[in-house]
């Protein structure tokens, strides 16, 4: 009897073990991978601030349904700019193409707006202007 009990504390400790360690691994990789997706997004954006006036309004445009997760990544890269899907208001917008499959089809949309494309980081992220 001692020996059943002995080898079930055994599983037990050892499985809460295991789920102990594996929440901590993922979480620790969600973090991580979070703060490289914001690293991504600083360098593709700090390379774009510096070529649009102060105070100005700023157009986001991307290929994907509006996923509030990605425009606010931009909306903190972008600071003190402010961010906007209207853009119609815009003499400048940004661009955050998720599936690049369909860049072209969003910069046809853009460019029937009466945006150029002004500085091409890569293939996600550019910066246009209104003509």
């Amino acid at each position: 009897m001692y020996i059943f009990a002995a080898i079930l504390l055994l599983i037990s400790v050892n499985a809460n073990v295991a789920l102990c360690i594996y929440e901590y691994i993922e979480e620790y990789v969600a973090v991580k991978h979070i703060e490289e997706e914001v690293s991504m997004y600083e360098r593709r954006y700090n390379t774009l601030k510096p070529l649009i006036p102060h105070n100005e309004l700023v157009g986001y445009i991307t290929d994907e349904e509006l996923d509030p997760r990605f425009m606010h990544l931009a909306e903190y890269c972008m600071s003190p700019f402010f961010i906007t899907t209207k853009l119609e208001k815009c003499r400048y917008a940004i661009t955050d193409f998720i599936n690049i499959a369909f860049t072209k089809e969003r910069l046809k949309y853009a460019e029937s707006l009466g945006f150029r494309v002004v500085k091409k980081v890569d293939n996600s992220a550019m910066l246009l202007k209104k003509d």
